[in-house]
């Protein structure tokens, strides 16, 4: 697997998933999202997607749809090629991004870098689409296009990012991630949304 670099900060690599396996999937759970949960008060309050503003609800993974436990596996070994923690035990949440004609994620960050945390997204549809972050430490914006079928993932090291709006009839879907140390996880919370990666 070759992982390139952009401005010592991101990681990108193309994963060889089942990419139509996939799409039908994350169909499928926007429909039980917005059947199941969408009553439910957001997690996230900025400007962003229904699947999105409730990324606390549920955890993408957790759900045995086709392609899923295979994009979990292609996660898990991406990370571990650049974890510099190896001895750390680290945990994966992960929503869905589905952004219908006018829709967009506006800047957010993640994680603060003193928790040694990662975040991550793939993309399944949605060319001619980028994702600008603003890299520490001078805040330096960086535009990285969406590549159907790669994997984007970095520290959360003090960054922000948005996605651009999306204009086209056709959803684009991504699937994003936080990869965080088990030590930040309330091991008694009442939904536990969590697994180890």
């Amino acid at each position: 697997m070759e992982i390139q670099t952009i401005e010592n900060y991101i990681h990108t690599t193309k994963l060889e998933l089942d990419v139509v396996a996939l799409e039908n999937s994350c169909h499928i759970m926007y429909d039980f999202i917005k059947e199941y949960l969408s009553h439910s008060k957001k997690d996230y309050d900025g400007q962003a997607t229904l699947t999105t503003s409730l990324f606390k609800q549920y955890n993408l993974l957790l759900y045995p749809l086709p392609g899923f436990h295979e994009l979990y596996e292609k996660i898990r070994e991406v990370f571990h090629l650049l974890d510099d923690k190896p001895n750390e035990k680290y945990f994966i949440q992960c929503w869905l991004n589905i952004y219908r004609k006018g829709e967009y994620i506006n800047w957010h960050s993640h994680w603060d870098p003193e928790y040694k945390s990662w975040h991550g997204f793939y993309c399944l549809t949605g060319e001619g689409s980028h994702t600008t972050y603003r890299l520490p430490p001078n805040q330096k914006e960086v535009e990285v296009p969406t590549i159907i079928d790669q994997i984007v993932i970095s520290k959360s090291d003090g960054d922000w990012h948005r996605s651009s709006e999306w204009n086209k009839d056709s959803p684009r879907i991504t699937i994003a991630f936080d990869i965080v140390p088990g030590r930040l996880i309330n091991p008694l919370e009442i939904f536990n949304h969590w697994i180890p990666i």
